[in-house]
């Protein structure tokens, strides 16, 4: 089954780059970039569980780039149409989620790391008040990595049909993004501490700093009630902090 499905995934992942060339409208391509990095994310998972380590962690470190590229250029696309003279309900969305975008990017892991720059400082932003009031019945509280790893078809409708840019830049779809973001970080720290267990290295930096910042972005942006938070707190506190007031002194400290 999980050949069936992994060989199923692999012929999905050679489709989409077609299907996005076919339709090079903005909307659409951050549509179809988005079902990319969810297919490698969900590869990742299957190949992982066919301790097939190796390919698994490239497919999650795929995952993370495409997220990267399309939070950089929907952070790129706000800042143009705050620009722009005409007030329209794109720009007015775009007004709402700039600062919520550049916060984003400023928290994701550089594929080239630079030096901390001290003398520079900016205020915190409080995401939850940005985001807006999360009620129980919110679908963001349904987030869990199972949902986010659990195959399911997309329509013919879905995939062809035209996009409307202003989708993109609602609460909705940037918390799925997030969402996503921090799977693609977790399967990345867990390829990564069961590569490092193989070889017989006894640190786990790496794994830890990626399932760290997978941490961070879960409570720093999503509600700390939803299941995808837990599941990466919990994981964390059983690999990494053993003692329960580490963790909680370092959420205290992002929030």
């Amino acid at each position: 089954m999980l050949e069936g499905c992994g060989s199923t995934l692999n012929f999905c992942l050679k489709q989409v780059p077609a299907l996005i060339k076919s339709n090079p409208s903005k909307a659409s391509k951050v549509k179809n970039t988005k079902y990319l990095a969810r297919l490698h994310v969900q590869y990742c998972a299957i190949l992982s569980q066919q301790n097939k380590h190796k390919e698994a962690l490239q497919h999650a470190k795929y995952a993370a780039k495409y997220l990267h590229y399309l939070l950089y250029d929907l952070k790129e696309t706000t800042e143009r149409l705050l620009l722009e003279s005409d007030v329209s309900l794109l720009e007015s969305t775009a007004n709402k989620i700039a600062p919520i975008l550049c916060e984003i990017t400023s928290r994701l892991i550089p594929e080239h790391p630079q030096k901390p720059d001290e003398k520079k400082s900016k205020p915190k932003v409080d995401m939850h008040n940005l985001f807006g009031y999360t009620s129980p019945g919110d679908s963001v509280m349904e987030y869990n990595i199972g949902s986010i790893m659990q195959l399911s078809p997309l329509a013919l409708l879905d995939v062809l049909s035209e996009y409307d840019l202003q989708f993109e830049l609602t609460r909705e779809a940037l918390l799925d993004k997030i969402a996503l973001l921090v799977a693609a970080y977790f399967c990345i720290s867990i390829e990564k501490r069961l590569l490092a267990k193989e070889a017989g290295n006894k640190s786990f930096s790496e794994a830890e700093y990626y399932h760290a910042k997978a941490l961070e972005l879960a409570c720093y942006f999503l509600p700390v009630e939803s299941p995808l938070v837990t599941h990466v707190y919990l994981a964390y506190q059983k690999n990494y902090a053993p003692i329960q007031e580490v963790i909680v002194n370092f959420i205290v400290t992002l929030l």
